[in-house]
C-alpha cells in the first residue's frame, strides 16, 4: 500500500477530514502560524475539538484520529515521497553519525514534512528486539516537524512509521501515532535518539522507538535530505539544487487567501547521481585489476558522515 493509499484509507474511516484540513489552510493563509510550520499538533487538537462530529462508539480513536488528522494535514500539502539508491542506501545507513553532530542539522527537511520509503539495506537495523512482523512489515515512514505548545522554543521530529496492513482492515492505521524525537538546543543527534518517545499502543512503534539503531538508520537517511549539496533527482533524472527541492507543491495565492494541496505525489530518488559514479568507480577498478592495470591492494573506502559548521556533509566513498 502506497503513502497516499493509506492517507485514502485513513480520511474514509474518519469523515472530518476535508473539514479539518480546510479549516487549517483557512489559518495558515490568515498568517497566525509562525516559525515556518503549516500548523502544530497542538492547535490541529484544539481545532479538532471545535468541530468534532465523531459519534461515541468513535470516541476510543480520538487519540489515534488526532494523531493521522496531523500527519496527513500536513503532508497532503506537497505530497514528497523519497527514494533511495540502494549503493548509496548501504553506505549511508552503515555509516554512524559523528557524535558530535549538533541536532538542529535535522531542521533542514523540506516541505514540512517528507515520505521516506525505507531501502532494503536499511531493514536490518529494524529486525533487531522487533516482535513478529508477519502482519506487519514496515514500508517507509513519515517525517514531520513539529513545535509543541508545552515545550517552550524546543521542536520536536515526530516519526511516523508506514507499514503494510497485509490486507487487515486496520493494520497500517493502529502505527499512525508517532515517534517524538525532542530536537533540543544544545544536544547531539545521538543525544535526542535517547530521549525518543511515544504514546502509541502498537507494539512495533513502541519497540522500534526503543531500538536506538533503527532511530539512527532513520534520522540518517534523513540527514541526506538536510545537507547543504543534497543529491536529489526528480522523476526526469533531473538533478535539483536545495533551492529547487524547498520549492512547494502546493498553491498558495496570498492575494486571495487561498490554499490548494498538491494533487498527486510528488517522487524524488536520493543518491542517483553518487549511486551511478560509485557503480562506475568499482566496475573500473574490478576491471583495472582484472586486467593487471591495477594493484590489488588498492581498495574502495564507504562514505561518512562529517560535521561542519554549518551542520553535517556526506562524503562519498573513493578508492584508496
Amino acid at each position: 500500500m502506497t503513502p497516499t493509499q493509506t492517507m485514502m484509507k485513513f480520511e474514509r474511516k474518519h469523515s472530518l477530514s476535508t473539514k479539518l484540513y480546510e479549516r487549517l489552510q483557512d489559518i495558515y493563509t490568515s498568517g497566525l502560524i509562525k516559525d515556518g510550520l503549516f500548523t502544530s499538533k497542538a492547535l490541529l487538537e484544539r481545532e479538532y475539538k471545535l468541530i468534532d462530529v465523531m459519534n461515541d462508539s468513535q470516541s476510543a480513536d480520538r487519540s489515534l484520529a488526532i494523531s493521522g488528522l496531523y500527519l496527513f494535514g500536513v503532508w497532503r500539502n506537497n505530497k514528497s515521497i523519497f527514494r533511495f539508491d540502494e549503493d548509496l542506501a548501504k553506505h549511508v545507513v552503515s555509516a554512524r553519525v559523528p557524535p558530535d553532530a549538533d541536532a538542529k542539522a535535522l531542521q533542514g527537511i523540506p516541505h514540512w514534512g517528507v515520505y521516506m520509503e525505507l531501502p532494503r539495506a536499511a531493514k536490518r537495523a529494524f529486525m533487531n528486539g522487533t516482535p513478529d512482523s508477519s502482519s506487519l512489515q514496515i514500508l517507509g515512514f513519515w517525517a514531520l516537524y513539529d513545535k509543541p505548545a508545552t515545550s517552550g522554543e524546543e521542536w520536536v521530529l515526530r516519526i511516523y512509521l508506514h507499514v503494510d496492513d497485509k490486507g487487515s482492515a486496520d493494520g497500517d492505521l493502529i502505527a499512525l501515532k508517532p515517534i517524538n524525537i525532542p530536537i533540543t538546543t544544545g544536544l547531539t543527534i545521538n543525544n535526542c535518539t535517547s530521549l525518543a518517545q511515544t504514546d502509541s499502543d502498537c507494539t512495533l512503534t513502541k519497540t522500534i522507538a526503543k531500538n536506538i539503531e533503527a532511530l539512527d538508520t532513520m534520522l540518517s537517511l534523513l540527514l541526506c535530505l538536510c545537507v547543504e549539496d543534497p543529491d536529489v533527482t526528480d522523476v526526469t533524472g533531473l538533478s535539483l539544487t536545495r533551492q529547487q527541492l524547498f520549492k512547494p507543491r502546493y498553491k498558495h495565492i496570498k492575494s486571495r487567501k487561498t490554499f490548494e494541496a498538491s494533487i498527486q505525489p510528488h517522487y524524488y530518488e536520493i543518491g542517483l547521481k553518487e549511486g551511478n559514479q560509485w557503480r562506475e568507480t568499482v566496475r573500473k577498478l574490478e576491471n583495472d585489476i582484472m586486467t593487471g592495470r591495477s594493484d590489488m591492494d588498492r581498495y574502495v573506502t564507504d562514505g561518512q558522515w562529517l560535521t561542519t559548521s554549518s551542520g553535517v556533509a556526506w562524503e562519498s566513498g573513493k578508492i584508496r
